[in-house]
């Protein structure tokens, strides 16, 4: 018959590899996506100041065909005084390049607040593993 101490041993060692590793990797596959939508925007941005300085005079660009990701044709866009900035529930808004702009710094300012939380998360999660193991070695030691 196991000892009380060890059966808490498999308890403490259950839940850390079967909740709190389950909650790390979400929690990092969140940020991921939240980095890279945030990477998206800034190149956005960039691409927005090069139109508005008359840099680029037409824009040549890969749009997607339904649904499917990977499935793409390429577009060419005379007239870049306007553009379409998706903002939410699937609407677009037809914007001038300064207010897309001004969206798009705004929208990076939000993912960047969110990545600043899901950054704070991924710290508790991994202090509450390191707090888990040493809880583990001291009963185990005991």
């Amino acid at each position: 018959m196991q000892s009380s101490a060890s059966l808490d041993v498999a308890e403490y060692e259950q839940f850390m590899h079967m909740r709190l590793r389950t909650d790390l990797n979400d929690a990092c596959s969140l940020f991921q996506a939240l980095t890279h939508e945030q990477e998206e925007y800034r190149a956005l941005v960039q691409n927005i100041q090069l139109l508005v300085k008359g840099e680029i005079g037409n824009l040549k660009t890969l749009m997607p065909l339904g649904k499917e990701q990977g499935f793409q044709v390429q577009a060419e866009v005379p007239v870049t005084e306007f553009i379409y900035v998706k903002i939410g529930l699937g609407f677009h808004v037809q914007c001038t390049l300064l207010e897309a702009s001004d969206i798009a710094k705004n929208k990076e300012q939000q993912l960047q607040a969110q990545i600043d939380r899901q950054t704070d998360t991924i710290s508790k999660i991994r202090a509450r593993m390191i707090l888990m193991q040493e809880s583990i070695e001291a009963m185990q030691a005991a």
